[in-house]
């Protein structure tokens, strides 16, 4: 059953996220820390898309903690770790509606679900084997 709890995780890591990457992306940040903290932001806006597409669950949780780390630990955007920590929290609370990887569902997006083709494969490939083996 889908809830709107992956949707909502998304949304607060990709603005997390993009908050993360601006900030260290501006005039005002010291040279040393900007790579990590837009590697961070980026990591949290990839996450949040993942959440929102409940797909690859690992990297929707690993783009809500990379949300939770603070762009600047003091004045500006100090309020942003909430958005993260609540999105965390919604996507440890939804596991069950992602799918397992972005590759399984590849697949049955593009309409392709028929699983006796591959088994079809699967046993020609045996068949073929003990042809093989046997003369």
């Amino acid at each position: 059953m889908k809830t709107w709890k992956p949707t909502a995780a998304g949304i607060l890591s990709i603005i997390s996220g993009a908050f993360m990457a601006w900030y260290h992306w501006g005039p005002n940040t010291r040279v040393e820390t900007i790579p990590l903290g837009i590697v961070l932001g980026l990591i949290a806006i990839a996450g949040g898309i993942f959440a929102i597409r409940r797909k690859v669950w690992g990297l929707a949780l690993a783009g809500a903690i990379c949300a939770i780390v603070p762009p600047h630990p003091w004045g500006d955007l100090t309020w942003t770790p909430i958005l993260g920590i609540l999105a965390a929290l919604l996507v440890v609370g939804s596991k069950n509606e992602f799918s397992s990887s972005a590759s399984k569902s590849h697949g049955a997006e593009h309409g392709h679900t028929d699983s006796s083709a591959d088994d079809r494969v699967t046993a020609k490939s045996r068949a073929d084997s003990d042809d093989f083996k046997h003369g």
